[in-house]
């Protein structure tokens, strides 16, 4: 298979203006037959004056790119792009390759390496695991000494190798003569080490004291910060920094008990919403009116957004008659017609009143009581009066 067109890099080159970079593809089929299959030229392949994206045609047929008329008749041997080229260097694991690599992942004959100017051709000829320059999969390619050349999953330094192979060979070492080495000499033995400058007692008493250090640094190292936030944002509410491990938890505690009081940051306190207002009689417990909706601080109604107003409803401030009967001190009879004036139905009540005599008799009797309870107030104070007097020496 060989790739027809304009640019230096692809197997047949026509470097005319009607040919595109890369034009078409020509595959053998065998028996002297060849497809051609356009790779989206700008000008279209031609066989036999009609233009086709892919044909079989033999030699001698008129095959043209673009206003490019090829004459396939002069081209009878086999298209194969190594063999169109100079041999150059074969790189691959075979030992007779010029270049050899011995890895698994490289093939027997893996790729051909021709010099040009600006750099080194490489071309794939029929790899098991492929070729890649630049992590980009090729079959021909112009490299420099930047580029990285890939063969399967093996990195390949093909500069280092033709220079390598290119480069002359070294004359040969001459033969090494054994010189006997003379005989040891016994070194010094080396000075025993000073005495160390800390005593036993010193020992020990800095080991505790490092074991304390060494608490004492975890215990600060472990505090924590106990922060309770608002309910309605991430502000904190309740900060407690530099917590130790033994207090944790009643710390814990405290802040989310103070955080339950104090509920929401300064912003969200007292940020106005809507309340409703509700109207509840005190006297029968109804509801009455129309409700208002009103602004308040939040900070103002923690337990909702519900407040009720406490008053009486129309029933029973409506006037109703109060009746009140008046009764005897002396003998409980009701007597004379009772008093009747209106008031509110919640204030209202029959009740009776005792004062006044229903009779002249009720009357005298209770001035005759007066009297006798009067004469005896003042019996009782003479006889205090005697029995004071007798008990003076």
């Amino acid at each position: 298979m060989a790739i027809v067109g304009r640019e230096p890099l692809v197997d047949i080159v026509l470097p005319f203006p009607g040919v595109s970079g890369r034009h078409a593809c020509l595959e053998a089929l065998g028996a002297g037959r060849f497809r051609v299959t356009d790779l989206g030229s700008s000008n279209g392949t031609y066989v036999r004056g009609q233009r086709v994206t892919s044909a079989d045609l033999q030699f001698g047929e008129d095959l043209r790119f673009g206003s490019v008329v090829f004459n396939w008749a002069e081209h009878r041997a086999p298209l194969d792009a190594e063999s169109a080229l100079p041999r150059g260097l074969v790189l691959g694991r075979d030992p007779s390759c010029d270049l050899v690599v011995a890895d698994g992942r490289v093939s027997g004959r893996h790729l051909r390496v021709i010099a040009q100017q600006g750099g080194l051709l490489i071309l794939d000829v029929g790899s098991a695991n492929g070729v890649a320059v630049n992590g980009r999969p090729v079959t021909k390619a112009l490299i420099t000494p930047a580029d990285q050349v890939t063969l399967g999953s093996m990195r390949v330094d093909v500069f280092g190798l033709v220079n390598a192979k290119n480069a002359p060979r070294p004359a040969p070492m001459p033969a090494p003569t054994y010189v006997p080495s003379p005989a040891p000499v016994a070194a010094p033995l080396p000075p025993p080490p000073p005495p160390s400058g800390f005593p036993l007692w010193a020992r020990l008493v800095a080991a505790p004291l490092v074991l304390v250090l060494v608490g004492v640094g975890a215990a600060f190292a472990s505090r924590v910060d106990v922060v309770e936030t608002c309910e309605l944002c991430p502000t904190p509410i309740v900060n407690r920094p530099g917590v130790f491990f033994w207090e944790r938890q009643q710390v814990q505690s405290e802040a989310t008990t103070e955080r339950d009081r104090v509920r929401w940051c300064n912003k969200h306190a007292e940020e106005p919403i809507d309340v409703t207002r509700t109207f509840v009689c005190k006297h029968c417990g109804k509801t009455y009116g129309t409700p208002e909706v009103i602004k308040r601080a939040r900070r103002e109604v923690p337990s909702g957004v519900i407040e009720d107003r406490e008053g009486y409803c129309p029933y029973d401030l409506e006037e109703v008659a109060e009746r009140t009967e008046v009764r005897c001190s002396v003998c409980g009879n009701v007597y004379g017609p009772p008093n009747v004036r209106m008031r509110p139905r919640y204030a209202a009540q029959d009740k009776q009143e005792t004062h006044g005599y229903c009779s002249a008799t009720c009357r005298a009797q209770a001035v005759g009581g007066e009297l006798l309870g009067g004469g005896k107030d003042l019996v009782e104070k003479g006889l205090g009066v005697l029995g004071e007097a007798l008990r003076r020496p």
